[in-house]
């Protein structure tokens, strides 16, 4: 901790006690503060319930504070760490990851305040009539931080080390060819009509986070040195494959307003961000906008796996901003009043569900280690999901903020329906579906008629998770008694996003799916992506369903916006029907700070407005700063 940020927090006290005690004298003025601060709270509230909160400041105070000035380090808590950082190609996070590779690199695009895909690096991105060719122009003059040229080669490397990865591959199986023309121009051929190619491929670590090939080509994991590839149109370098591979994967070049410092794995540690003196959007000599970004001279992310004592560091002063996703916190923070920022956000949100493992079969699971999980049949998954009341568990694990969920597709995202069918909370179709599936001399678990169901139960071991787990096995427990035993498997957060993606599981809490088109969640549901367990896939669920796929295909394939929603919707209703997931609620994110952290979102863009504030808890970090240039 560091003191003089708590003798800060002391003297705030202080400060704001002798205020109230001298109210009386205080006028009118503050009154109609007071009122305006009110309403845009109550404001703020109406528009989560409704699932549309952006993420805004709802601070008014601009003409208060004045104009940003430079200076700072912001101390920002984080809640998980990554595996295999930092190279994309490689890359697995959760949305941690976004905030820290955000301040190192800049994307191509970005979503504006209305969700439309808007060029950053990029000038602009135009198809063929029948979108199976995509042509973007890069914005030039940009440079890495090692002081090499954002050019067409460079995203062309970016993408074809992409195309190359075994796990990134999955995410561009529909590009044939990467071409260039000059400099600035680079041209995607595709093997088939792609209408959201832009908002799909390039919204993804891949296709956001372009890095120096300078330092990609030095990495020993760069799948484009693997000489056995040099058969066939397998994608090779010849110049990365010459040299040598003594660079560190950890420590990323790009070309963001925040040069790396540092990286150290683990709770408790993280990255280290310093200002990059020549950003392209700064005052230096190489920029292009002369907008003086960024203002903080750094910026410490810092891995807080545990809730409390992350919202502990904020109030004590440790910490000067973090995010969560815990309603209780936010819950409790908006009883905080003024001593702090918060900014809600659940507008093109993620979905929170038990995962649910379907690898069936020699091919998908050669090991057996999921045979006996009962959920690969739909009536235990129908039953389950009968006998989860969503209603108390959004009350009791969602502080009431949090809306009930009933499948992937949240509030705002095109497809969403607000009945698509799921099963609704009814214990007397659930004991039926269980005593149906339990006195099947087939039933797919291999156990006698009358067995009772088992399976295990993954959740992190964070202890609001685990409560959480408990609240669902003691519902499942009330409808099912004896005939089913759950059994709870607190996981260390750094291990656990790499079960699901590698199949390790039976069910398991998940959060995923937010965005503005369900096009970048395809990959996550389609047979083309499922993987045998312990290989890594994208569909972590690893069902295979023949409609689910000609559904998105039929999506790809058209440019009538209404026809894709319609399409959208139908898949909703297959998740409904065939209960995929055991969704609960949908995740409202709450970035909180300290009063002196100024401009948390959303980042004004280069030719004019500004992008979404807060999407899926990630939002810019380029604008913020402190007031008086400290951050304490």
């Amino acid at each position: 901790m560091k003191l003089s940020r708590l003798m800060a927090a002391l003297l705030a006290l202080a400060l704001f006690a002798a205020a109230c005690s001298s109210s009386d004298e205080s006028g009118d003025g503050d009154s109609d503060v007071d009122a305006v601060a009110d309403e845009a709270e109550a404001e703020q509230a109406e528009e989560v319930e409704a699932g549309q909160s952006a993420g805004e400041d709802i601070r008014e105070n601009e003409d208060e504070v004045g104009e940003p000035v430079h200076g700072g380090t912001l101390i920002y808590a984080i809640e998980a760490d990554v595996a295999n950082p930092w190279a994309p190609y490689g890359l697995t996070c959760s949305i941690s990851c976004a905030m820290p590779l955000g301040a190192v690199s800049d994307p191509l695009f970005d979503f504006d305040g209305d969700g439309n895909l808007v060029p950053v690096l990029a000038a602009s991105i135009e198809s063929n009539a029948d979108a199976t060719q995509w042509t973007m122009k890069l914005r030039d003059g940009v440079l890495f931080h090692d002081g090499t040229p954002v050019d067409a080669e460079a995203v062309r490397y970016n993408f074809n080390l992409c195309r190359a990865s075994a796990g990134r591959g999955q995410d561009f199986v529909l590009v044939n060819d990467i071409a260039i023309e000059g400099t600035d121009t680079v041209i995607f051929s595709l093997d088939s009509p792609w209408a959201a190619f832009p908002a799909a491929a390039l919204d993804t670590p891949c296709g956001t986070h372009m890095m120096a090939p300078s330092w990609l080509k030095t990495l020993e994991s760069n799948p484009l040195r693997d000489t056995s590839r040099f058969t066939g149109d397998a994608l090779t370098d010849q110049e990365t494959v010459d040299t040598p591979p003594d660079g560190d994967q950890s420590a990323p070049v790009s070309m963001g307003a925040f040069s790396f410092v540092s990286y150290t794995p683990g709770n408790g540690n993280g990255m280290i961000v310093e200002r990059f003196e020549d950003y392209w959007r700064g005052d230096g000599p190489n920029s292009l906008t002369d907008e003086g970004l960024p203002y903080l001279d750094g910026i410490e992310f810092v891995i807080a796996v545990d809730i409390a004592s992350r919202s502990a560091g904020l109030k004590s002063g440790q910490y000067d901003i973090l995010h969560t996703a815990n309603t209780d916190e936010i819950a409790d923070f908006r009883e905080e009043g003024d001593n702090f920022v918060r900014l809600e956000a659940n507008k093109f949100g993620e979905t929170n569900f038990f995962l649910i493992n379907q690898a069936e079969g020699p091919e998908l699971d050669p090991e057996g280690v999921n045979a006996t999980n009962p959920n690969l049949d739909v009536r235990v998954r129908q039953a389950l999901a009968h006998a989860l009341d969503r209603d108390r568990f959004a009350l009791e694990r969602g502080a009431g903020i949090a809306e009930v969920a009933n499948g992937p597709f949240a509030p705002g995202q095109p497809g969403h329906l607000v009945d698509n069918g799921y099963p609704e909370f009814d214990q007397e179709k659930a004991t039926a579906l269980l005593d149906e599936y339990i006195n099947d001399p087939d039933r797919s678990d291999g156990k006698a008629v009358g067995d009772p169901i088992a399976f295990s139960f993954n959740t992190t071991n964070d202890p609001f998770n685990v409560e959480s787990n408990q609240l669902v096995q003691s519902m499942w427990t009330d409808a099912f008694g004896d005939l089913i035993d759950v059994t709870i498997q607190p996981i260390e957060q750094g291990s656990y996003v790499s079960l699901g993606v590698t199949g390790n599981y039976e069910v398991q809490g998940w959060r995923q799916h937010g965005g503005t088109d369900h096009d970048t969640q395809l990959r996550f549901w389609s047979s083309d992506t499922v993987a045998p367990v312990d290989s890594p896939t994208f569909n972590f669920g690893r069902f295979h369903d023949p409609d689910l796929d000609a559904l998105a295909e039929a999506s790809r394939t058209t440019t009538d916006q209404a026809e894709r929603i319609a399409i959208f919707e139908d898949m909703n209703r297959l998740f409904g029907e065939r209960v995929y997931y055991f969704p609960t609620v949908w995740t409202v994110w709450g970035i909180i700070a300290a009063p002196f952290v100024q401009d948390i979102a959303p980042l004004p863009l280069p030719e004019g407005g500004e992008t979404f504030p807060v999407i899926s808890g990630s939002h810019s970090v380029t604008q913020m700063w402190c007031l008086e240039g400290a951050c304490e």
